[in-house]
């Protein structure tokens, strides 16, 4: 029998016969495996919406952004911390604090420009975490490398600022 007298068979229900193609793949679709688009008929295949440039990240990129984002956490909660001790002459005590909120948006910025302006999970999730580990770090080198170090509420209290300030920065755009 030759290939024009063979009915199509549907690519996903192939016991559908079909006369239908997908307008982008040309692959044989039944009426029930096809999405309606403006341009066709298309197959599901074709019609899942692809990532967009601005959600795909690189892993260099990923690396850069983590290695800027961590080095500026480091410096921002060493001059965050420096701050805090000269404005506790000036009795701005539990107020200085909420400093921890722009250093997290600091490492924002600094994770949203390195990663040229993409965004999603991965952006955000780097961004938390660089903010973390600065702040971490800092308290570590601060208390020579002890762990009791890390015990402080008010620490804990400036990691969460810091990431909530990091998250606003990188979902802002």
């Amino acid at each position: 029998m030759p290939d024009a007298e063979m009915p199509l068979r549907c690519h996903c229900r192939h016991h559908e016969i079909t006369s239908l193609r997908c307008a982008r793949c040309g692959v044989p679709i039944c009426p029930h495996c096809s999405v309606v688009y403006p341009a066709g008929m298309l197959c599901k295949q074709c019609a899942k919406p692809s990532r967009t440039a601005r959600l795909q990240l690189q892993p260099q990129e990923l690396a850069l952004a983590f290695v800027a984002g961590t080095t500026v956490s480091y410096v921002a909660a060493w001059l965050l911390l420096l701050a805090e001790g000269l404005l506790i002459s000036v009795h701005l005590g539990f107020f200085a604090i909420f400093m921890a909120f722009f250093h997290g948006m600091l490492v924002g910025e600094t994770v949203r420009r390195v990663t040229r302006y993409k965004r999603g999970d991965q952006v955000e999730k780097l961004a938390w975490l660089a903010a973390a580990l600065g702040l971490i770090g800092m308290a570590l080198y601060l208390s020579g490398g002890h762990l009791a170090g890390l015990l402080s509420l008010m620490l804990w209290l400036r990691i969460a600022l810091s990431i909530v300030g990091a998250h606003n920065r990188v979902r802002a755009y």
